[in-house]
This record gives C-alpha cells, sequence and structure tokens, in this order.
C-alpha cells in the first residue's frame, strides 16, 4: 500500500454516494423493506389484533426486517468484486 502522507478528505456525504452506487435493484429491495418495516412497526401499535399469542404484524415486519439486512450485505458485498470479476460472474 502507497501512502501520500496526505490525510483523507471524504465526507459523510462521499460515503453516503457509495452506498447509492451498490447493487442497484438490491438497494431498490432494500429500501421496499424499510418501508414495510416502517408499516409494520406502525401496524403492531396501531392495530391490536392477535394470532397465535403474537401481533398480527410482527411475522411481516420481522421478514421486513431480515430481507432488509440480506439485500443490504449482498449489495455491499457485490460492490466490493471490481467490474471483470461481476462480468465474468
Amino acid at each position: 500500500m502507497i501512502t501520500t502522507g496526505v490525510p483523507s478528505t471524504s465526507t459523510a456525504g462521499d460515503d453516503l454516494g457509495k452506498v447509492f452506487r451498490w447493487h442497484r435493484p438490491l438497494m431498490i429491495l432494500a429500501a421496499a423493506m424499510a418501508g414495510l418495516v416502517v408499516v409494520g412497526i406502525v401496524g403492531m401499535f396501531a392495530d391490536n389484533r392477535v394470532l397465535t399469542g403474537l401481533p398480527i404484524w410482527d411475522k411481516p415486519t420481522k421478514f421486513g426486517l431480515s430481507i432488509l439486512i440480506y439485500s443490504v450485505t449482498w449489495a455491499w458485498l457485490i460492490a466490493q468484486l471490481d467490474r471483470a470479476r461481476r462480468v465474468a460472474w
């Protein structure tokens, strides 16, 4: 690794810009699942129905959260590959 002795000037905006360059379909899925999680959490507080001892909105919220984590993880992993390796896939 070659260092120049110049400190990095990246800002939070630069880092956020890198996130938006991750695998776009997976990030769209993550955004949709984030919306589902928000709706599910609101549903848990607004709707007091229960099915087999759990709130009715519990299962969709957990699925949304797990798919959100899964899709962001894969989007990040795919972004770590260089272009040639992604094309060869």
